[in-house]
């Protein structure tokens, strides 16, 4: 289970119910991942150990989910994650996972595609996907594509 001193985003795969794995990377410190969200193209849910980030939060039934060391944690709540994406911009997840100690925030990329996301532009140094007039920037970080939630020039007509 990830730790405050663990430098390495472990795997998690969820049981054959639900079947979602969150596939991210080993070798980045906790502290360059703190407040931003991966993008997680092999996840099939959005998934943070912040419960503070729920606007609602619910019981649901128990969900064993397996860590890349072969140990499990267990999940009990899914709910509305609300980002705040920017002062005027919130994206909302309204299935989102909370998984106790998780140190990292994942978003389900399969998801935001599922809900109107597309992607506008993807190449080594960032991941762009856009609803109506709602952009999310993900910037290439040690292999990773995150999203920097204040990023100044996120939703604003004058970045690039």
């Amino acid at each position: 289970m990830p730790v405050e001193d663990d430098d390495q985003v472990n795997v998690l795969q969820h049981d054959e119910e639900e079947g979602f794995i969150l596939a991210t990377t080993d070798d980045i410190p906790p502290s360059d991942l703190e407040g931003v969200w991966i993008l997680d193209s092999a996840c099939t849910a959005d998934v943070t150990g912040n419960k503070a980030l729920f606007t609602k939060l619910a019981r649901t039934q128990l969900s064993a989910l397996q860590l890349a060391d072969n140990s499990t944690v267990q999940s009990m709540h899914m709910g509305l994650l609300s980002i705040q994406v920017d002062a005027d911009h919130r994206l909302d997840r309204p299935k989102a996972k909370f998984v106790p100690n998780l140190k990292k925030n994942l978003l389900a990329f399969r998801l935001l595609l599922r809900d109107g996301f597309q992607v506008a532009k993807w190449d080594l140094d960032v991941a762009i996907m856009i609803l109506d007039t709602f952009v999310l920037k993900f910037t290439h970080h040690r292999g990773l594509y995150v999203l920097q939630p204040y990023e100044e020039h996120i939703n604003s007509s004058s970045g690039s």
